[in-house]
């Protein structure tokens, strides 16, 4: 299975959001290619029978920490990553003292026990270097959680192909208008287009607007390198799935997924929950890449079931909730690719990604080849593409 390309023009990737959010451009469409020229705001009419919607609600943290070198010499950049041990929330709340992993810029002018100060007194060591990725013990005096003190000496994390500084405003822009704990490194960018009114508009039409949370890592910025995509090591990100979600979502109706990650969420816990179910295990906290592949040949999907195996596995996974537990964490290398039937939702609201991504293999796992048709309809009619650029509202039918 190839990476899937495309040709995408500089010139195409938006630098800077459209005012106000939900202004940007909507393509609606699917396997049978692009049907509506629309905007976002226009959603809630755009989604009847849709019952939930469920977006990404995590916090991106200002993952960027830049430590100074002697004039004239570039500082050295330590990029977050996620904590060296445990969950992602439990780090955010160190005080003083913090084990994280990063990637370093100028990594190799970094001398062996030299220690990095930054102007608002953090110290980092590097302890222990694997590839590209460096283990960094921060110290700090300030009274401060270490989500609080990345918010305020780090830099907004923009995409590499942004080829620009990040500005005062991409603190506010570059994060939903929902957002909850701190923990991804890139934005769930489909979530960038919701203004609180629009979220109104979904939830006074009778939907329920669920929130759940996967912390988005750098990988999502990884191409394929591969010939083979199967040979692509998928990157694992941490989900926190609330009880009061699955309770929601257990009557089995059409579902709306804001974002890759949304999706990617839903999709993995519902294999967790079926593997459970097929093992007669308690709920996992790991999925594999492929483990779907098995799930799937084991409870195949026939026409006109799956919103009863949808609502079966949610009841399961309620049955099976750990006790006094109000949300079930897990972690996902779950890879989408063209042969993948969707079971969790019906819709898809989601940005124009790179070429040669996982997303895009996503997206084609939903629409088939119609995908082609779709991103060339985008680029004929002026859409801006990537994570500032406008959105695809993609049915699976």
């Amino acid at each position: 299975m190839e990476p899937l390309h495309y040709e995408l023009p500089e010139e195409r990737i938006a630098l800077f959001p459209v005012e106000p959010r939900d202004s940007a451009q909507l393509l609606v469409g699917g396997p049978d290619g692009p049907r509506l020229d629309v905007r976002v705001s226009d959603l809630p009419e755009l989604v009847e029978g849709i019952r939930h919607v469920v977006v990404n609600a995590s916090r991106v943290v200002k993952a960027r920490l830049l430590f100074p070198r002697e004039p004239g010499q570039k500082p050295f950049e330590l990029f977050f990553l996620e904590p060296d041990q445990g969950e992602v929330a439990s780090a955010m709340n160190h005080v003083g003292f913090a084990r994280i992993r990063v990637l370093v810029g100028g990594s190799k002018k970094w001398r062996s026990g030299v220690e990095l100060v930054h102007p608002e007194g953090i110290r980092a060591l590097r302890v222990a270097q694997d590839g590209a990725v460096s283990t960094v013990e921060l110290r700090w005096e300030a009274a401060l959680t270490l989500g609080e003190l990345l918010d305020r000496a780090g830099r907004v994390p923009l995409p590499p192909y942004f080829r620009r500084a990040d500005e005062s405003s991409d603190a506010e822009r570059y994060q939903t208008v929902y957002a909850q704990n701190a923990g991804s490194v890139a934005a769930p960018t489909a979530g960038l287009h919701f203004t609180p009114e629009l979220v109104q508009a979904l939830e006074s039409s009778g939907r329920s607007f669920l929130k759940v949370e996967l912390h988005v890592g750098a990988g999502t910025f990884k191409p394929i390198d591969a010939t083979d995509a199967r040979q692509h090591a998928m990157h694992a990100e941490e989900v926190h799935l609330p009880r009061a979600v699955v309770e929601a979502l257990s009557d089995g109706a059409p579902a709306l997924a804001v974002g890759t990650t949304s999706s990617r969420s839903l999709e993995s816990a519902y294999w967790l929950a079926a593997a459970s179910l097929k093992n007669k295990t308690p709920l996992g906290h790991h999925l594999e890449q492929w483990a779907w592949e098995e799930l799937a040949a084991w409870w195949d999907l026939q026409p006109g079931d799956v919103f009863e195996k949808r609502r079966r596995v949610w009841l399961h996974a309620l049955d099976q909730w750990p006790p006094n537990q109000g949300e079930w964490t897990f972690t996902t290398a779950l890879m989408m690719v063209p042969g993948y039937q969707v079971r969790t939702w019906e819709a898809l609201l989601t940005n124009f990604h790179q070429p040669g991504s996982t997303l895009l293999m996503l997206i084609a796992s939903v629409v088939g080849d119609a995908w082609q048709e779709l991103y060339a309809h985008a680029l004929r009619n002026d859409y801006r593409f990537l994570s500032y650029g406008d959105a695809s509202l993609l049915w699976r039918y």
